[in-house]
């Protein structure tokens, strides 16, 4: 058995080593192609950045809870609830059209996310799609599917700016990465310090109408009641939403603290020209090699069932 392998195993040697002529012009020809796809695809650049959720208030909300949880719910209170890992919610609103659709009021966000042509690394600029925006009267020209709008929407947007941003988080360290890839390396950063920017505006924005609504209902407990007990869970419920103000109002990294700020990259993230040149050869070289077996089984079927 193993020496009947050993002949077959010789005689695709050389059957392949026969047709070498057919392998190279089959394997350049896919050579070329790869060649070519990676002189074409748009260079693009990526910007990126590692961040650390802060802690905010958890210690202390976790503090009144387990000084104070009976009494709050026999009082009718609601305490905060902390939770020790902010990062799957940060991560979900950025990645949210409601969050996307603040970024594009921001001027040529929607621009440079949904009309550039190309970068010119010469000048620095962005050259944009002439057929896709009128800069001369300011409106959008595009061709549209049926369904979409000529000026795209927040939600059509969406679709861009999800494939080119990427951020996940560290299970050991709770860290978090992000990334955004664009033609633009200048845009690749400004953009993502936009990002980490107006995440931090938002949800500062939204801590502090939530405290000042929470400060409002206690004062007004705290003329109701006379329980010394209650009136001390009242007084650390305001202590703690005076403290969140106080943080939203001085802390400028309200959400996020950087680690390792987003940067100006240097060097094209993709195409990667060898990786896909080295595809291209052992796709040609695969292709051919199964051409001319299949071939030869092909003819020898053939010729069985003539003779």
């Amino acid at each position: 058995m193993t020496k009947n392998i050993d002949i077959n195993l010789f005689n695709i040697i050389d059957l392949v080593w026969s047709k070498r002529v057919v392998i190279l012009l089959v394997t350049g020809f896919f050579l070329v192609i790869s060649i070519l796809y990676a002189l074409l695809a748009p260079n693009l650049y990526t910007s990126s950045a590692l961040l650390k959720v802060t802690d905010g208030e958890s210690n202390q909300i976790d503090s009144l809870v387990s000084d104070y949880g009976g009494l709050a719910s026999m009082a009718g209170i609601s305490l905060p609830s902390s939770s020790d890992n902010k990062g799957p919610l940060i991560i979900s609103v950025i990645r949210s059209k409601e969050f996307l659709k603040h970024l594009l009021t921001f001027e040529q966000v929607k621009l440079n996310l949904m009309a550039v042509q190309n970068y010119n690394k010469d000048t620095k600029k962005i050259v944009y799609d002439n057929n896709k925006f009128d800069f001369k009267n300011k409106k959008w020209i595009r061709d549209f599917d049926d369904g979409r709008s000529q000026n795209p929407s927040y939600v059509e947007v969406s679709e861009v700016y999800n494939e080119s941003i990427n951020l996940w988080q560290d299970d050991k360290t709770s860290f978090i990465y992000i990334d955004f890839t664009h033609e633009s390396p200048l845009f690749a950063n400004d953009f993502l310090n936009l990002i980490i920017k107006e995440i931090n505006s938002q949800i500062r924005s939204q801590d502090l109408k939530e405290s000042e609504e929470s400060l409002e209902y206690l004062y007004q407990l705290l003329d109701k009641t006379s329980d010394n007990d209650l009136r001390d869970l009242v007084f650390n419920l305001i202590e703690n939403q005076l403290k969140t103000q106080m943080l939203a109002n001085i802390q400028e990294d309200y959400v996020f603290r950087k680690i390792d700020s987003p940067f100006l990259p240097e060097k094209i993230s993709s195409p990667n020209t060898y990786l896909i040149i080295l595809i291209g050869c052992f796709f040609g070289l695969l292709v051919s090699i199964l051409y001319i077996l299949m071939n030869v089984i092909f003819t020898n079927k053939t010729s069985n069932q003539i003779s």
